[in-house]
């Protein structure tokens, strides 16, 4: 995503794009305040951004086996008290542990984008991945309640007044150290 308050600069560097991966695929330019991209919606205006996954978050609850009643289900924090004891209980049968897995991995990917509200509970759930119990599912299960009432919520940024440019960094490092080979 590139931006610039000149038109022209952007030209150019999508002219250079082309030029450099354009055997690859045309390299498109989408213009405007809203964009498309990875699962994601950018809205900009007003001096913000509004990242929106709220189709993403619908997606997951979708697949997710436990459904949810709006009226009935609620879940006031994304994590109890117990978020991080160890679970000592059953262990989830093979086809559970698929499912823990694949939404916790998708949880991850949320809340690295649109909802950093759940980012401390996933945490923990990535770290029992590989022999999740029934209580960690209780903890997933729970995660999914406050995702369930909470589907519609976007994230926001914005910039203080007196700040007058905006700077974004990417970190895109393709490279492995050779120490880590």
């Amino acid at each position: 995503m590139s931006s610039h308050k000149l038109a022209g600069v952007n030209d150019d560097f999508l002219k250079w794009l082309n030029k450099k991966y354009g055997e690859h695929g045309e390299v498109k330019a989408v213009r405007g305040n809203e964009h498309d991209y990875l699962g994601m919606t950018f809205h900009f205006g007003n001096g913000e951004v509004k990242i929106d996954m709220v189709d993403y978050v619908e997606d997951m609850l979708k697949e997710f086996p436990v459904k949810f009643n709006k009226d009935t289900e609620k879940a006031p924090a994304v994590a109890g008290i117990d978020l991080f004891k160890e679970d000592l209980s059953k262990k989830l049968n093979e086809k559970e542990r698929e499912v823990f897995h694949r939404t916790v991995a998708k949880a991850l990917f949320l809340c690295k984008r649109a909802r950093p509200d759940i980012q401390t509970a996933t945490a923990v759930l990535c770290g029992r991945v590989k022999a999740p119990g029934r209580k960690e599912w209780s903890k997933l299960v729970r995660m999914m309640k406050f995702l369930h009432i909470t589907k519609k919520d976007k994230l926001t940024l914005s910039v203080g007044k007196g700040i007058t440019q905006l700077e974004w960094y990417v970190d895109a490092a393709f490279g492995v150290h050779p120490e880590y080979k």
